[in-house]
C-alpha cells in the first residue's frame, strides 16, 4: 500500500518527512496525490519521460488529454507561456494563486511531452499553501484531478486512493479540500479569452479584471470580434508571420458545465446532473426492454402451448454456446444467460473476486484451487492484486 503522509497541521520535520518523500517519487517519474485549493491532484514531473505517462496510465486515459501544469509563482508563466496576450498578465497579477487555469502558447524550448497539446499549455497556481510549498521545492508538476477518468474529482485523500489505488506512490493528506468545485479554464492564445470551462471563477469576475477593452467569449462557439482577428493578423504581419484560422468548435463534450475542451485542456470532469440522469435514464430503459424481450423468449422456450412462439431472437440476445465452447479463462460456458441472472450478477471492470470450485448442490470443494477474477478474466491469486475494499462495495 502506498504510504499516506498527515499533512492537515504537520509539524516541520513531519512535513519535511512528507516532501521528502514526494520528491524523491517525482524524481523517479512516479506519481504523487496532493490537495489543491479545488480538488485533490495527481501530480508527475512533466520533464521525467516517465512523468506524464504515468499520469494518464493511473487515470486511465489517454494523451489525447493532456494534463495541466501547477506553477510556484507568477514569474513561473514567463519561462512556460510564449507570445502571451496583454491582457494575461492582468489575470495573472488578479487572479493568481487562485481557481484560474490559462490556457497559453508554450515556449517551444521545454523538453517535455504534454500529450496533444498543440503547441499550447494550461497554467495554474494554486491557492493552497502546501501544494505552493512543494511546488517551491519541485518546481511545474503536471497535475490533474485524482480519480478515474469519468469518476467524481477527489476532495479528500480517502476518496483519492480508493480510485487510484497503488499507482499513486505518495499520498499528502490535507484533509478535505477548501473547495469542492474545479478551476474555470480559460483560453488565452487569442485576442479575445474564451472560457472552455466555467467553473470557481464567476463570468462577472473575469469580466471584473478584464476590463471593458477586452471582449470575454463565453464559449468557443461564439463568433471571434472583427477588431480583435484583424488586430491579430496585423500584428502576425509585423512578425512576418500569417494568421492561421481560428479552429472550428468542436461537439461539446459532457462536463461539469456542458462547455467543450480547448487546446491544452484537461477536459475532464463528470456530466451535469441533468445530462447523467438522462443517459441514465436511457440506460435503463434500455436495459429493462432488453430483459423484458429475454423473459419472454424464455417463457415461450417454457411453454410452447401458450401460442407466443418467440420469433428469431434479436441481435442484442445472446445465444447459449456450445457445450464446448470455452471462454477467455479455459471455463466451459455450458448455459446461456437467463434474464434472472442477469438482473442479479454484475461484476465491476478491475475489481477482484474470489472463485471457488461447488458441486451441484452448490456446497464450496475443499481441495479446488481458488482463482481470483479481476475485470472479467480469471489470474491466479497469487498474481492478482488485492485491491478489495473492507466494505460492502467490493460485493457489488
Amino acid at each position: 500500500m502506498s504510504p499516506v503522509f498527515d499533512c492537515i497541521d504537520p509539524t516541520e520535520e513531519q512535513r519535511d518527512e512528507a516532501f521528502e518523500a514526494a520528491v524523491a517519487s517525482l524524481a523517479e517519474g512516479r506519481v504523487v496525490v496532493l490537495p489543491t485549493d479545488t480538488v485533490y491532484g495527481v501530480a508527475a514531473d512533466p520533464f521525467h519521460p516517465d512523468g506524464v505517462p504515468n499520469v494518464l496510465a493511473a487515470k486511465r486515459r489517454t494523451a489525447a488529454m493532456p494534463p495541466p501544469v501547477l506553477v510556484p509563482n507568477q514569474r513561473t508563466l514567463d519561462g512556460l507561456g510564449a507570445e502571451l496576450q496583454p491582457y494575461v498578465k492582468r489575470l495573472v497579477k488578479e487572479l493568481w494563486p487562485g481557481p484560474l487555469t490559462i490556457v497559453v502558447q508554450a515556449q517551444p524550448s521545454l523538453s517535455w511531452d504534454l500529450g496533444d497539446t498543440n503547441g499550447t499549455v494550461a497554467l495554474r497556481m494554486p491557492d493552497h499553501d502546501l501544494a505552493l510549498r512543494l511546488l517551491a521545492r519541485t518546481g511545474p508538476l503536471a497535475v490533474t484531478s485524482a480519480n478515474i477518468t469519468g469518476q467524481p474529482a477527489a476532495t479528500s485523500v480517502l476518496e483519492a486512493a480508493t480510485q487510484l489505488g497503488p499507482a499513486a506512490e505518495v499520498y499528502l493528506d490535507a484533509g478535505p479540500t477548501p473547495g469542492n468545485r474545479p478551476s474555470t479554464i480559460l483560453d488565452c492564445t487569442r485576442p479575445s479569452p474564451v472560457i472552455l470551462r466555467l467553473g470557481a471563477l464567476s463570468v462577472e469576475r473575469l469580466e471584473e479584471v478584464l476590463g471593458e477593452d477586452v471582449h470575454l467569449r463565453l464559449s468557443p462557439s461564439e463568433p471571434e470580434p472583427e477588431a480583435d482577428r484583424e488586430a491579430l493578423a496585423e500584428q502576425l504581419k509585423a512578425e512576418g508571420r500569417s494568421m492561421a484560422p481560428e479552429p472550428a468548435p468542436q461537439p461539446p463534450v459532457a462536463q461539469a458545465d456542458g462547455t467543450a475542451p480547448g487546446p491544452g485542456v484537461d477536459p475532464e470532469l463528470p456530466p451535469t446532473e441533468e445530462l447523467d440522469e438522462e443517459a441514465g435514464r436511457r440506460e435503463e430503459e434500455e436495459q429493462l426492454a432488453w430483459l423484458a424481450e429475454l423473459e419472454r423468449q424464455e417463457r415461450a422456450a417454457e411453454d410452447p402451448a401458450d401460442g407466443s412462439a418467440a420469433p428469431d431472437a434479436p441481435e442484442d440476445v445472446p445465444a447459449a454456446p456450445a457445450e464446448a465452447d470455452r471462454g477467455e479463462d479455459g471455463i466451459a460456458q455450458a448455459h446461456a444467460p437467463t434474464a434472472s441472472t442477469l438482473r442479479t450478477v454484475a461484476l465491476p471492470v478491475d475489481q477482484n473476486f474470489d472463485i471457488v470450485g461447488v458441486d451441484t448442490e452448490g456446497h464450496e470443494i475443499p481441495e479446488a484451487s481458488p482463482r481470483t477474477l479481476r475485470g472479467g478474466h480469471s489470474v491466479t491469486t497469487d498474481d492478482a492484486p488485492d485491491t478489495r475494499r473492507d466494505d460492502d462495495r467490493s460485493t457489488r
